[in-house]
């Protein structure tokens, strides 16, 4: 009796702690996405050229969100076409760096394949770096609709850009155009506010 009690107790205990955790909803004009509760985002203001930002651990981690029509960034719907523009595109805008990866297989957002590149740059020097930091960022091109895409940029260090890459996809592939309901299942609050997780 002792060790069927013991075994409950483990795990609602198990489930209280480690167990799905509910994600946040970042809202925009344009998009949702569901991004971890221990996150924090940030509306930009209207001079700015991004829609959203997602951060964590003191910008560790960070996510931007841009918005705006396909033509503007010269993609035109050819996977190929629009890797390449893309991997351009990343290197512009982080300071000129190198291209590491890139593709349009690897992901698939509201029915549509997302290019993505990934690139390796170095930061600016300032007074405290003055040599720079060793930064990847990786550019992922989300459609919203046939007149709007999403360049979803996703920043970390070296050491932590693998770190946190799945938590960074699970919320690029919960990015839904606003007023469309996401297919993914619910997950409900649990007690412990400070996970990690995004299920």
């Amino acid at each position: 009796m002792k060790q069927i009690l013991f075994i409950i107790l483990a795990v609602l205990v198990a489930t209280v702690v480690i167990g799905p955790v509910y994600a946040k909803t970042l809202t925009t004009d344009d998009f949702t996405a569901q991004y971890p509760n221990n996150w924090k985002s940030e509306k930009m203001n209207r001079f700015s050229d991004l829609n959203a930002r997602l951060t964590y651990a003191g910008n560790t981690v960070q996510m931007n969100f841009q918005v705006g029509d396909p033509t503007d960034f010269l993609f035109f719907g050819n996977d190929e076409m629009d890797t390449t523009t893309l991997e351009s595109l990343s290197a512009d805008l982080f300071n000129n760096g190198d291209t590491y990866e890139s593709g349009a297989d690897k992901y698939i957002v509201n029915n549509h394949t997302a290019p993505y590149a990934i690139t390796k740059f170095e930061t600016e020097g300032n007074l405290f770096f003055s040599n720079g930091l060793e930064m990847v960022g990786m550019v992922v091109l989300v459609h919203l609709s046939e007149d709007k895409i999403a360049l979803v940029q996703y920043v970390a260090e070296p050491d932590d850009f693998d770190k946190f890459l799945s938590k960074a996809e699970k919320v690029i592939e919960s990015i839904t155009p606003s007023g469309v309901v996401n297919e993914q299942p619910e997950t409900q609050p649990t007690a412990d506010s400070g996970a990690d997780s995004l299920v």
